[in-house]
């Protein structure tokens, strides 16, 4: 009996690099083309840029949302904590309501921010660490020597990202979480293919896993710390915050 063939729809790390390359800016925020932005989130970015904070090894992660398809998008960190509130919004693929389309519950999407701190605070980033299964969606500087491409092995379905966070950490990247903006993602059905995708790919994508903490597991990395202090980080934050909040 032979095997049956992935349906593979698209080499998303491939396009993914070829979208880096592609970039016009060094400073680079890698993200799903259906994910919307909160209000003056790049004006706050533009501002971070300008102020140096991407100056060494820093992935500074921007906090996803999903809301239900009938809900107003919240566009401001007070409209989205009154969603959560009325459980309209939620942060993406968390358990609880409004319920996730396809039913499916993803730490690596939840543990890394810890939601319950960023909700208390509005001017501060801080830090956190990563595990291998996390995925933030963060903004990096592309053109530190020691910023890697995404892995074009991965062609299945799952891990896709996970894989650039890990090799990021690996390389001796630190981590930080942005205060007050977020990105938000509507509700919609599943693609007719997502389900048989995901179950198909299991073991592929287990084999690349295993593949990649093997190949990274010593990675060395010669480049230079160069990140500024969380003090000083903290300052720019703040300026950029303040900022932001005027545009």
């Amino acid at each position: 009996m032979r095997p049956k063939k992935l349906r593979v729809h698209y080499p998303v790390n491939v396009m993914r690099n070829l979208a880096t390359e592609q970039a016009k800016t060094e400073v680079i925020f890698p993200i799903g083309v259906d994910f919307l932005p909160s209000r003056g989130l790049h004006a706050f970015l533009k501002r971070l840029v300008s102020e140096g904070l991407f100056v060494g090894r820093g992935a500074f992660a921007v906090p996803s949302f999903e809301v239900a398809k009938s809900t107003t998008v919240p566009r401001t960190k007070q409209e989205m904590l009154a969603a959560i509130e009325r459980k309209l919004a939620k942060p993406s693929l968390s358990r609880g309501d409004p319920s996730s389309t396809d039913g499916v519950w993803e730490i690596a999407h939840v543990n890394f921010i810890d939601y319950p701190k960023w909700y208390a605070t509005n001017h501060e980033l801080y830090e956190r660490p990563i595990e291998f299964h996390n995925e933030p969606y963060v903004v990096v500087n592309r053109s530190q020597p020691c910023f890697p491409d995404f892995d074009e092995r991965f062609i299945y379905y799952g891990a896709d990202k996970v894989e650039q966070i890990y090799h990021l950490s690996t390389r001796g990247w630190r981590f930080f979480v942005l205060p007050l903006h977020f990105v938000v993602h509507v509700q919609h059905a599943s693609a007719a293919w997502h389900s048989t995708e995901r179950s198909e790919s299991e073991g592929k994508i287990a084999e690349l896993i295993r593949l990649i903490k093997q190949e990274r597991g010593n990675t060395e990395c010669s480049c230079r710390e160069d990140l500024f202090s969380l003090g000083a980080l903290n300052r720019i934050v703040a300026d950029a915050t303040n900022y932001s909040s005027q545009q």
